[in-house]
């Protein structure tokens, strides 16, 4: 995570301010330089890259994320090419010339600006609007583009411009002229959305131009930025950078799959209403169309169009939290199938003895993920396990992909949000005031989203008494195991999943204790807000179809469902 102290993100302390380092830079122009010349090698006529100084220049442009606002930074960095050219060797510098974000509209302009070379590096930095918030950012961030001013005076700065760096400077070292290692390095941003455009170069699109490729651009902006705060955005794009840089590939299937599930709930009315508002522009260009095929691609859907109209297909992506899960083309748009629409099938795919389970949905506001839910007798639990990421969590084993399978693992501190309660899993402040509603049987929210609650001992006891456990004693119940447990996804002792519960076996976190991870595939665990001194009070299902309520050692990680309210 980047450092947030004096509310301002610099993207330049990860890879992409890494590379316009002088190292970077100076084998860009030098390869450029190398054109120049008879005894040259590079590839490219001299006309593409001799040298050619810049003067009294007025460069102008817009800097938008979404747009950034009046005041923000810009900086126009001379490039020494001159220095190439005699020696062989290229160096920053230092000269630079800076200017503000003139309006709302992101729009710039810097005159007077005189360069050895036509190469310069435009950045900017400030405060941005977030299309899928229609906020204005709660913190600063930097994008650059590296230009070459020899015949233009306009120049944008944006996602593409940002993206393409690194992946310019490896096709330049390895032989290719500057203007056709930018438009193979756009190409290459661009398909790896799954998106191909007849694209004008980075620095001239605008995210409220009409045409395709300033759409495309737009829904790239809108992808990217999906729920993540600043800090994470600016990671999100350092990654994407790096990966493509040396293959022109983007290669993290993990990551691409949290876009595409976070993209399939995403409200694009919304965001459309959030971008008009802002009355930045004559219209805002069909970004929808390039939006939408990115996650039904991910899915492996394919298009919803007319042909296509009413046809029901699985989610394809093993790596989604909806993988398997039926999606119908309906209005041009693929749309979940809830299981209470369909056939009763539960996140395995399989039909449980109740074929008329009565699911619904929970969406978490803090991250958009929508959870499935199901009615048991009168209580409505979630029907996976909960995925948020917050102090005291961890995917089991580190990996992401397990989190898409089983949810997250939480210390009972975690599950109880002792960031905000003040009561860890060795006591604090707020555990009397957390007993004292536990003992009052009020609803203690916790981890959980809003509209839901962490379950007490007795909403544990209440659902397994209706799934034929009777009382959960130390020798636990078979039948309420059995019929909590998923019908498949266990070593051994797959379940019937009767009343759609579908409990995985997630395994558990043994923090604390060497930060080991144990028995994925054989048990799972899930934390109610009861407790005693040092131990929090859980729900273990066995591979042995035991379901069983014990006290476990409160920094161990469990699994978390949560109740509706």
């Amino acid at each position: 995570m980047l450092n947030m102290e004096n509310n301002q993100i610099v993207l330049t302390q990860t890879s992409l301010r890494r590379s316009v380092a002088t190292a970077a830079i100076s084998l860009l122009l030098l390869l450029l330089a190398a054109c120049s010349g008879e005894n040259k090698t590079s590839g490219g006529t001299s006309e593409e890259t001799q040298i050619i100084a810049i003067e009294d220049r007025t460069v102008a442009g817009v800097s938008q994320k979404g747009p950034f606002l009046q005041g923000s930074s810009i900086t126009v960095q001379e490039l020494d090419g001159a220095t190439l050219v005699e020696s062989g060797k290229l160096y920053q510098t230092g000269k630079s010339f800076k200017g503000k974000i003139a309006s709302d509209t992101g729009t710039f302009l810097i005159k007077d600006i005189s360069l050895k070379s036509q190469f310069a590096l435009l950045e900017t930095e400030g405060f941005y609007r977030n299309e899928v918030t229609g906020e204005v950012s709660k913190s600063q961030i930097t994008l650059n583009a590296l230009v070459d001013l020899s015949e233009r005076e306009t120049a944008n700065i944006n996602l593409l411009t940002h993206l393409e760096y690194e992946r310019v400077v490896e096709l330049v070292g390895s032989g290719e002229t500057i203007s056709s290692a930018k438009k193979k390095a756009e190409s290459d941003v661009f398909k790896a959305f799954g998106i191909e455009v007849d694209n004008a170069s980075a620095e001239d699109l605008d995210i409220f131009a009409k045409g395709d490729d300033n759409a495309a651009l737009l829904a790239i902006s809108i992808l990217m930025q999906g729920n993540l705060s600043e800090g994470n955005l600016s990671n999100r794009l350092a990654v994407f950078a790096s990966d493509i840089e040396k293959d022109g590939s983007w290669d993290d299937e993990n990551e691409k799959t949290d876009i595409a599930d976070w993209a399939s709930t995403a409200d694009l009315a919304a965001i459309r209403a959030n971008i008009r508002s802002w009355e930045l522009g004559e219209d805002v260009p069909a970004f929808e169309k390039f939006f939408k095929r990115f996650w039904w691609n991910s899915f492996k859907l394919g298009e919803c169009d007319g042909e296509t109209d009413g046809l029901t297909k699985k989610n394809g992506n093993e790596l989604s939290k909806t993988f398997g899960k039926d999606y119908l083309c309906s209005a041009e748009d693929w749309q979940l199938v809830s299981a209470s629409e369909g056939s009763g099938s539960n996140d395995n795919g399989d039909v449980g003895d109740n074929a008329s389970f009565e699911y619904g949905t929970l969406t978490d506001s803090r991250d958009t993920k929508v959870y499935k839910t199901v009615k048991i007798g009168d209580q409505v639990w979630m029907a996976e396990n909960l995925n948020y990421k917050a102090y005291g969590s961890v995917c089991y084993g580190e990996d992401d992909a397990n989190c898409s399978k089983y949810g997250r693992l939480y210390t009972w501190g975690g599950a109880m949000d002792s960031s905000k309660t003040n009561c860890g899993y060795d006591g604090g402040d707020g555990c009397s005031d957390l007993a004292a509603l536990v003992k009052a049987k009020k609803n203690v929210q916790g981890i959980c989203p809003a509209g839901s609650h962490l379950p007490s001992y007795d909403e544990m006891q209440t659902m397994l008494t209706l799934v034929g456990g009777g009382n959960a004693t130390a020798e636990g119940s078979a039948t309420a195991g059995t019929a909590l447990k998923a019908k498949s996804g266990w070593n051994s002792g797959n379940g019937t999943d009767t009343y759609g519960f579908s409990a995985l076996p997630a395994g558990r976190w043994e923090n604390g204790y060497g930060g080991s991870f144990e028995n994925a595939g054989e048990m799972t665990g899930f934390w109610s807000t009861n407790f005693d001194n040092y131990y929090g009070h859980v729900l273990h299902v066995t591979s042995g179809a035991k379901a069983e309520y014990w006290e476990a050692p409160k920094q161990l990680g469990y699994s978390v469902r949560c109740i509706v309210d």
